[in-house]
């Protein structure tokens, strides 16, 4: 690179970055000459600038303007080591599963039976420091069939369908990592507060949806129909609660640079679902009200990568 083109890439860095500094003509000292310069530019130390060639005998460098250098330098400063994506598997349980002696949860359905209690879904975890995060999740999953209390006139137990419960989790953890070798792995335990949004849907057994008086009933003469008997039908509509108070206590491993394993376990502290029953007959429609325990737990593994 000649004198020339020293002085224009100067020129262009200063109308580029509006930083005054002293051109290198300015500075120029004729060979030969003993005296020292008249000025000395000054080397910056912004990552988002890096020196092309090394600093000359007056210790002047001349700089250009890197964006990959800022880029850079963005992802050290906030992705790099606190951003953690990864997915999820957990197993979650009913804190209720009957009602207590001579109640019903609505009409004579007494109990609720864990059918189905794995989930899966992502796990998001950025570290605002060392002792701070914030946290989301979306893999708590439960569902609970409803049974009945049998009765005189129907001396039997069946189930109507089942409740299905998700989570959506938003939390605070608070943290105290342990590092070693250098910061390639870490142990870290945490407790998390936080809240999660319940979303709940019924599903129905075809026997008690299609009006069917039982499902040795169903089975033996509605032959898998999909259409009301008899113009009689039944639905249960339940609501969405109200958002849950959420904690959490768990356990992460960095195992590698790029590699957690997180082992933990929540408690969802959330109201009972409200549920509204429906029946069409050739007489009318009825309606009933009733609510169904949904506070549950969860034990999980996530996987994460940590950027």
């Amino acid at each position: 690179m000649n004198f020339k083109h020293l002085v224009s890439g100067a020129a262009i860095y200063v109308l580029a970055t509006g930083i005054p500094c002293v051109s290198f003509a300015d500075a120029a000292v004729a060979p030969g000459t003993t005296s020292a310069p008249a000025a000395k530019a000054t080397p910056r130390t912004t990552p988002a600038r890096k020196a092309t060639v090394p600093p000359d005998a007056y210790g002047r460098y001349s700089y250009v303007y890197s964006l990959e250098a800022e880029e850079d330098s963005f992802y050290t400063a906030y992705i790099k080591g606190r951003l953690h994506v990864g997915v999820s598997f957990t197993s979650s349980a009913a804190k209720e599963t009957k009602a207590p002696s001579g109640t019903c949860y609505l009409g004579n359905l007494n109990q609720m039976k864990e059918e189905e209690t794995s989930g899966i879904g992502f796990n998001i975890q950025y570290d605002l420091c060392d002792y701070v995060a914030l946290a989301f999740a979306n893999d708590a999953h439960l569902e609970l069939s409803a049974w009945n209390q049998p009765t005189a006139e129907h001396p039997y137990t069946s189930t109507d369908g089942a409740l299905e419960i998700d989570g959506m989790l938003f939390q605070v953890i608070l943290q105290y990592p342990f590092r070693f070798d250098d910061n390639n792995w870490a142990l870290t335990p945490y407790v998390g507060l936080g809240v999660t949004e319940v979303s709940t849907k019924w599903s129905h057994a075809p026997w008690w949806h299609y009006g069917w008086s039982s499902p040795a009933d169903y089975a033996q003469y509605g032959n898998g129909s999909k259409t009301p008997r008899k113009g009689n039908s039944r639905w249960m509509v339940p609501d969405d609660p109200s958002s849950a108070f959420t904690l959490t206590v768990g356990l992460s491993f960095q195992m590698m640079e790029h590699l957690d394993v997180d082992v933990f376990y929540r408690t969802v502290s959330v109201d009972d679902v409200d549920a509204k029953f429906h029946r069409n007959r050739p007489t009318g429609h009825v309606e009933r009200e009733g609510c169904f325990p949904a506070e549950f737990s969860t034990l999980g593994l996530a996987l994460r990568y940590v950027f």
